[in-house]
């Protein structure tokens, strides 16, 4: 359970793919100190997502993705890294 003394924000998830296009998903809250354990959901969900071609792996993000993360769901300020192409 959340301390309710954290603070809630709202993030979107910001997805950049190869061809460089941008896809920013619905907005929703979550308290500052459980970002960690959204990350990890963010994860598992592009896992599934992915599972027609191996789920969550380095060699499948790099094919498809340049970037995932967190980001401030007003400004679109980067929040937290989730996976990011390294050149």
């Amino acid at each position: 359970m959340a301390n309710l003394k954290s603070e809630l924000i709202y993030v979107r998830v910001l997805e950049q793919d190869t061809c460089d296009q941008i896809r920013a998903g619905h907005s929703y809250p979550i308290y500052k100190d459980n970002l960690d354990k959204e990350v990890e959901m963010v994860k598992k969900a592009y896992g599934e997502r992915m599972a027609w071609c191996g789920g969550w792996t380095d060699k499948n993000n790099n094919k498809y993705h340049e970037r995932i993360a967190l980001v401030d769901a007003e400004t679109l300020q980067p929040v937290r890294e989730i996976w990011k192409k390294k050149h």
